[in-house]
């Protein structure tokens, strides 16, 4: 980014303060936490006022609370804080992942400081405690027994698509460690070694992964008529199957551990966008590269030149409209690649000058979409980029302030968001953020089709779950409110047709804004 390109950032405040909340709920759920059974390790993470993060031991817990034992470098608490994004930790799992809030400091007999924390939206998942209390209670004959009892609910025709799956990817690994050490006598050095390995893999994909794409549509066709009741055995003896062989693949590994709280983050898209063969082993390169390389992978980064298309292409209006500015605002940004494409190829009139807001909870995504911006050599003073760590959902429900930096959009684009909302949350959201338009402006929300092939690859193998839809479900969100308002919806799709996106453009006419 040039010198002379204003860059601008505004964070939000660590920490808000909030009213004391003795609702009947909180005191309910107060009465029936539960100590931590000992071998396992519980904690609490949150960052402090200056950004530093800290871990506190929980000593009991229930889905909507738990008691910490402040360490003892952290100062006592202010009653009623609430810090925007706090984790429950349960053995490294993520067990929660929300806004906390500190209540009932006091000290305990042993000398320690300890405070209450409330939790809210669905809260803890207390599952995941239970599952690690079961780890540690039993016995290897009682662990045989469990997975003989979930073996015993499996379909049968399940089964056999799972040892078919097993066999061809055992092949695959066998057949690549062979080769891996046959590279290594024929490779004359250490960069030869690397070409030679990338078209192992290549041959590799070539063999093996019309296979396995068969055999994972196959996978599909079945569970799509699970219910809850047939999925769970399922889905525990799939992932007892292929955990420990695929474990080491990079893009499953971080689906699965959710460093940043859950699946397709933006460390998860920077490796579909920025591909590079990865993993400790040929295997686990070979499978990164598989899952990386299948329909929705692909359709994922299709988007970014869809996206960047409309953009390019209206700015190119505005222009020609002698428009005094081009204002665009990205929800949960993330990597922010689509607009990274955009700034990269548009060509920018002095007369037109481009505002751009990024918003993002995670500070990891922000920093990094901030960094990827400043490579771009930008015409001076001709683009403004704001960085905003907000909750967009939380701020369209609540109409925080920050929204006011939102006004006037030309476009507000959400890639991939709404796929984890509710129907009832998704039509919130976008009647508050459609309010926000300008006239003629657009919003453009992206969801992944009903169509995509690879549903269950995403949810078996690596517990990365999404709402689908198809177009009508798409046109449902959009409310009567904004129909009434001149919001006029249209759905379209990048070119395979697997992303699909929800255009809603604001009508020019001042009755129906």
């Amino acid at each position: 980014m040039s010198r002379n390109t204003t860059l601008k950032v505004a964070d939000a405040p660590v920490v808000n303060i909030v009213e004391n909340d003795r609702s009947g709920a909180g005191l309910r759920f107060r009465e029936s936490r539960v100590k931590i059974p000992d071998g396992i390790k519980c904690v609490v993470r949150w960052k402090d006022y200056y950004g530093q993060e800290v871990s506190a031991h929980v000593r009991d817990i229930s889905r909507y609370g738990c008691r910490i034992t402040l360490p003892p470098e952290v100062p006592g608490q202010r009653l009623f804080i609430k810090i925007p994004r706090g984790y429950v930790e349960v053995d490294g799992s993520i067990a929660y992942s929300g806004p906390i809030t500190f209540v009932n400091e006091r000290t305990e007999a042993d000398g320690s400081v300890s405070c209450g924390i409330t939790l809210e939206a669905s809260g803890c998942d207390l599952e995941a405690l239970s599952a690690a209390a079961t780890l540690r209670s039993l016995n290897i004959r009682d662990q045989v027994e469990q997975v003989l009892a979930i073996s015993r609910a499996v379909n049968e025709d399940f089964k056999i698509l799972v040892a078919d799956l097993n066999a061809l990817l055992q092949d695959a690994k066998t057949k690549l460690d062979r080769e891996r050490k046959n590279a290594e006598h024929a490779a004359l050095s250490p960069n030869h070694l690397l070409r030679l390995e990338e078209r192992i893999i290549s041959v590799a994909i070539s063999v093996y992964g019309p296979r396995l794409q068969s055999i994972l549509s196959h996978f599909q066709e079945m569970t799509s008529g699970f219910d809850i009741d047939d999925e769970a055995p399922h889905k525990q003896y799939f992932r007892l199957s292929f955990q420990n062989l695929v474990a080491g693949t990079p893009f499953i590994e971080r689906s699965l551990k959710k460093p940043l709280g859950y699946s397709g983050d933006y460390g998860m898209m920077v490796m579909l966008y920025e591909y590079a063969d990865e993993g400790d082993t040929l295997f686990n390169r070979f499978f990164h590269r598989f899952v990386c390389s299948e329909p929705a992978a692909v359709a994922n980064k299709n988007r970014v030149g869809f996206l960047s298309d409309i953009l390019l292409e209206a700015y190119a209006k505005a222009v020609k409209k002698k428009s005094k500015q081009f204002k665009i605002t990205s929800l949960a940004c993330g990597p922010a690649r689509e607009i990274y494409e955009f700034l990269k190829f548009v060509q920018i009139s002095e007369n037109t000058p481009i505002l751009i807001n990024l918003i993002d909870l995670e500070e990891h995504a922000l920093d990094y979409a901030q960094a990827r911006l400043r490579e771009l050599s930008l015409p001076p003073k001709t683009v403004d980029l704001v960085f905003l760590k907000e909750d967009v959902v939380t701020g369209a429900l609540q109409e925080k302030e920050f929204l006011q930096r939102v006004a006037d959009s030309d476009f507000i684009i959400s890639a991939g968001l709404f796929d984890y909302l509710t129907d009832r949350v998704s039509q919130r959201v976008i009647s508050t953020f459609f309010k926000y338009l300008k006239r003629d402006g657009e919003l453009l929300i992206g969801n992944i089709s009903k169509k995509s092939p690879d549903a269950f690859a995403m949810d078996y193998f690596m517990d990365w779950r999404l709402i689908l839809r198809d177009e009508n479900d798409l046109s449902r969100l959009v409310s009567e409110e904004v129909k009434l308002a001149g919001g006029i919806g249209d759905v379209t799709s990048e070119s395979l047709g697997l992303n699909l996106f929800l255009r809603i453009k604001k009508a020019k006419s001042k009755g129906n804004d």
